[in-house]
């Protein structure tokens, strides 16, 4: 996982488990990873990115150039993460891996189980990053 190669990395609250989750599910990016496109798109989409970073590969293939749309919201993500260790926003990073009392975030996302709140509150305690970084107050 480059994105999270640099040194200042390793001052993100979320950097390890991302490296887990990476290791873990990144297998399941050539399939999941293949969202819906929105009607209309206000970054400049593929093309885009193409121009920034190389035309892509073969679409689930990610050897050689892999995605350059993805490579784009890398670099969009380490900005954020930048500003948030520089103390100029506030940020807390959340994954569909995310376990709250050992069920996925993904699925609590969709409503089929009940949601922790406290627990939820604590995981985004831990994960928050900039701005004073403050708890979450009830």
């Amino acid at each position: 996982m480059a994105a999270l190669d640099p040194e200042w990395s390793k001052l993100l609250p979320w950097q390890d488990a991302y490296r887990e989750f990476a290791d873990e599910f990144e297998h399941r990016a050539r399939t999941d990873g293949r969202f819906r496109k929105p009607r209309r798109r206000v970054d400049g989409g593929p093309q885009k990115a193409e121009r920034i970073f190389g035309k892509a590969a073969d679409s689930g293939n990610f050897e050689g150039n892999g995605s350059p749309r993805w490579k784009v919201r890398a670099l969009y993500d380490a900005a954020k993460d930048l500003c948030a260790i520089d103390g100029s926003i506030r940020l807390a990073r959340l994954s569909i891996y995310d376990n709250i009392d050992g069920v996925p975030l993904g699925e609590l996302l969709l409503g089929s189980t009940p949601v922790d709140v406290s627990a939820l509150r604590d995981l985004l305690g831990e994960r928050t990053i900039g701005a004073d970084a403050r708890p979450l107050h009830s």
